[in-house]
């Protein structure tokens, strides 16, 4: 799958929640849930500001009910308080993750500034690769910010349950992909030996 295919994954979801900017960059954003399932659902919605390093600068969290076939906004942040000079905005992001039953349902980052400007680090990656039965769980951690983060093995092609992702706090993130995806007899270490990391930080 090409990036677009993961992303389109996530904006198609029955059950997400999205930001808008006010403008482009802006400090101010407003933050949606969308529910297109038939059923109501709550949920909770965290709002972070964080610094390269996931130092949280600014956090909140909110309950949220969603009628069914519904989106509406619900909640208007503004960051500008704990960005201050411009020059902050080129080290910070904000993360919002709604969580459904204790489990995060959707995802996303809003930037300050493009990318290009962003003063990324050089990400230091950790990986684990786990035998799960059906399928292998490869964790990865960064001990830096880290967004479009892209999973591939050097010698074979396989889907991702995700991938272009952002690593946003020192857990990480983790993935699975399905042993009838991979060459028969495949085992973790392998996957580990092939497994490469690129994100928009290497690319600059």
């Amino acid at each position: 799958w090409k990036a677009l295919h993961y992303g389109a994954k996530r904006f198609y979801g029955r059950y997400i929640a999205s930001a808008c900017e006010e403008e482009e960059f802006s400090t101010k954003v407003t933050y949606y849930v969308l529910n297109e399932s038939f059923r109501e659902r709550d949920a909770v919605l965290e709002i972070a500001l964080l610094d390269r390093e996931f130092h949280v600068l600014h956090r909140e969290e909110l309950p949220v009910h969603s009628g069914a076939f519904a989106m509406e906004a619900v909640k208007e942040a503004d960051f500008g308080n704990w960005i201050g000079e411009e020059e902050k905005k080129k080290q910070v992001f904000a993360r919002f993750r709604l969580s459904e039953g204790g489990v995060c349902v959707s995802t996303g980052v809003t930037m300050f500034v493009k990318p290009k400007y962003f003063a990324y680090r050089l990400p230091a990656y950790e990986t684990e690769v786990t035998d799960q039965g059906e399928e292998f769980a490869i964790s990865v951690k960064a001990d830096t910010f880290a967004n479009y983060v892209e999973l591939y093995l050097e010698q074979t092609d396989c889907v991702f349950s995700d991938n272009y992702f952002d690593i946003t706090d020192g857990q990480g993130v983790t993935v699975t992909v399905r042993k009838e995806e991979l060459p028969e007899g495949m085992t973790g270490e392998e996957i580990k030996e092939q497994l490469r990391i690129k994100s928009v930080a290497e690319s600059y």
